[in-house]
């Protein structure tokens, strides 16, 4: 493999070791639910999302699972884009730090 393909490997997956059942988590508890009443109350196929979410639930979930140290924001800009590619759906970061998108 040469370091280009490396690279692109690198960003592309989620790290060696992650726990991804976390991942699973925020996606099942915090972003499913919020991406189908969008889409059932605003009847659109994206959603912007920034910190987390301000919303409790999410803060307190983010807490437990990553001790504060990650908010939904940025897992979705770095460990959870390659989960959530995996699952159909696209990322697109906002000037990083401002929000992320994703679509379906």
């Amino acid at each position: 493999m040469n370091i280009i393909e490396e690279l692109r490997n690198l960003s592309s997956t989620t790290t060696k070791g992650f726990d991804t059942t976390k991942l699973d988590r925020v996606y099942n508890e915090l972003l499913l639910p919020r991406f189908k009443h969008h889409a059932i109350n605003f009847k659109n196929n994206k959603i912007r999302l920034t910190d987390n979410l301000y919303c409790p639930k999410a803060r307190d979930l983010m807490k437990e699972l990553f001790d504060g140290e990650l908010n939904v924001q940025r897992l979705i800009e770095t460990e959870m884009k390659p989960y959530l590619k995996d699952k159909g759906f696209n990322v697109i970061i906002w000037s990083p730090r401002y929000s992320v998108e994703i679509t379906w």
